[in-house]
C-alpha cells in the first residue's frame, strides 16, 4: 500500500515541478538567467535594462575608492572600464566574478529571477559583488551567480 502511494506522490511532485517549466519554456520567466555570453552577443537585449554596454563598471557597481575592496586583488589588477569590457574579459578569479555579476545585474534589470525561487534585484547583485571583493570570496560569489545565470 505504501509503494503505490509513494510512486503517486513522486509523479505529482514531478508534475508540479516540471509542468510549469514546460508550459512556460518560451518565456523569460521560465529562464533562471541569461549567461554573460548571451548579454555580450545580444546588445539589443540591453535596451530594456536601463544599462548600456558602455556604462562604467566602477560607477555602476559603486566602488567608491574604499581601499578595503582592493586588499585581495593582485598587484596591478585593472578593473574593466565598461560593463561590456567585463563581459568580454577572459580571465579567471576576479574577471570571472565581474562577468557573472554583470550578467546577474542585467538579468535582475529585466526581471529574470535566479533559480526562480526568490527574486533578487540589482542592489542585491551589487552587494554580492562588493562582498566578494571585500572578503576575498570571489569564488563563492562567482559560483552562486554563475548558477543563477546558467539554469
Amino acid at each position: 500500500m505504501k509503494k503505490p502511494f509513494i510512486a503517486l506522490m513522486a509523479v505529482v511532485i514531478m508534475l508540479g515541478v516540471v509542468a510549469p517549466l514546460v508550459i512556460q519554456a518560451d518565456t523569460a520567466s521560465a529562464c533562471a538567467g541569461f549567461s554573460p555570453g548571451y548579454w555580450k552577443n545580444h546588445r539589443a537585449a540591453w535596451e530594456g535594462t536601463g544599462y548600456s554596454p558602455t556604462d562604467s563598471f566602477l560607477e555602476v557597481f559603486r566602488f567608491e575608492g574604499d581601499p578595503i575592496y582592493f586588499v585581495y586583488l593582485p598587484v596591478g589588477y585593472e578593473f574593466p572600464e565598461t560593463l561590456m569590457d567585463a563581459l568580454k574579459s577572459g580571465g579567471g578569479q576576479w574577471d570571472a566574478l565581474n562577468r557573472q555579476a554583470v550578467a546577474s545585474l542585467l538579468n535582475a534589470a529585466v526581471g529574470v529571477n535566479g533559480w526562480g525561487v526568490a527574486p533578487y534585484d540589482e542592489e542585491w547583485v551589487k552587494g554580492q559583488l562588493l562582498y566578494g571583493y571585500r572578503y576575498n570570496e570571489w569564488e563563492l560569489i562567482k559560483d552562486n551567480l554563475e548558477a543563477m545565470n546558467s539554469l
